[in-house]
């Protein structure tokens, strides 16, 4: 089920690793298969997730919701930025990209999230750790946030 609660913890989870993930992680993560009316739905879902982040005084979570071709937002998270002049693709988009993703880490990295999803609600989702111009490593979490990577393969293989 897509949800605003659901969306807002797999993107918290996110930013406590350390990592982005894709519009199809995350339909998948939701246990769902990429089609884009489901990805518009989720980016529409995304204002929610971004008021009650601003609202509470949390960094942007969005910056996290990437295309898996380049690793960076998609248009409708560039059309709202108005303190990045640049084009919305290439090196300088990477760099301001990062910088809002590392305030994001940073942040969730020292708060904890309060409540947890029921057993039942548990999908499984890949994310990959970005690391510019180094290797990319994938791990598997569930919705709820635990490493099912190190629980299921203990090598930490994802396949």
């Amino acid at each position: 089920m897509m949800d605003v609660e659901s969306i807002e913890k797999i993107l918290v989870q996110c930013a406590k690793s350390g990592c982005d993930i894709s519009y199809s992680e995350a339909l998948q993560a939701l246990g769902m298969q990429f089609t884009r009316p489901r990805m518009r739905q989720l980016c529409r879902m995304l204002c929610e997730v971004e008021a009650r982040a601003k609202a509470n005084g949390e960094p942007e979570l969005a910056v996290l919701l990437v295309r898996g071709s380049d690793r960076l937002p998609g248009d409708g998270w560039w059309a709202g930025r108005t303190k990045f002049p640049g084009e919305w693709t290439g090196e300088e988009a990477e760099k301001y990209v990062r910088r809002l993703q590392r305030k994001a880490f940073k942040y969730w990295r020292s708060h904890t999230q309060q409540g947890t999803l029921a057993q039942n609600d548990i999908g499984a989702v890949r994310v990959r750790d970005h690391k510019p111009r180094a290797r990319t490593t994938e791990r598997v979490f569930d919705i709820a946030g635990r490493n099912a990577t190190a629980a299921s393969n203990p090598e930490g293989r994802v396949g």
